[in-house]
């Protein structure tokens, strides 16, 4: 599975509205819509939901993930205007590799690789180590305890810097979060 179908299943889902988990498979990439919300209705998961579940066609990789619900621009303390790519927070397994549960951060901008990303939710702090536009936890224990944080919280707050030195906070909503990874998970192995 390469990204750009990963996001093109997302656009698909995203298209759909439905208040389920949407689930979209490797090949719904090509606009069937219909496949992909009836797909969504399927899943039982009557939940309001944020977080969409892609799924290869092997079930070698699931990927549970959502765009940012805002995201907001500093510069020198005062608010800002930005323009970037859209930011998505994933949760990913690739058993095969040993990736089960991974946080990523991809948030549409070259990040400032010496500033960890912060992460902040109910009342917990976490941190995330910055590669180009990537970023994710340091390690396996770090992902597992940050996404049992966010499965109790309702929305996650990322705050980067870019290479040019603008904050960048990004909101992530979690409703549908616990369904979502649960999802994936059983999808690939988890």
């Amino acid at each position: 599975m390469t990204i750009r179908n990963m996001l093109a299943a997302l656009a698909v889902i995203a298209a759909a509205q439905t208040p389920a988990i949407a689930v979209a498979q490797d090949g719904d990439q090509d606009g069937d819509q219909d496949q992909a919300q009836d797909e969504a209705q399927d899943s039982g998961a009557e939940v309001e939901t944020d977080w969409f579940v892609y799924v290869a066609e092997d079930e070698s990789e699931c990927v549970a993930l959502s765009t940012a619900s805002t995201a907001r621009y500093f510069r020198d303390g005062s608010e800002v205007t930005a323009n970037t790519d859209e930011p998505y927070l994933t949760v990913v397994w690739r058993p095969a590799e040993g990736a089960m549960g991974q946080v990523t951060y991809q948030g549409g901008f070259p990040f400032d690789s010496e500033r960890p990303i912060d992460v902040r939710l109910a009342g917990e702090s976490f941190e995330l180590q910055p590669q180009d536009i990537w970023a994710w936890p340091a390690n396996a224990e770090l992902d597992a305890a940050l996404v049992a944080a966010m499965e109790g919280a309702d929305t996650v707050e990322l705050s980067s810097f870019s290479g040019r030195g603008t904050n960048v906070v990004h909101t992530f909503s979690l409703a549908g979060f616990g369904p979502a990874i649960e999802e994936a998970a059983s999808r690939c192995g988890g």
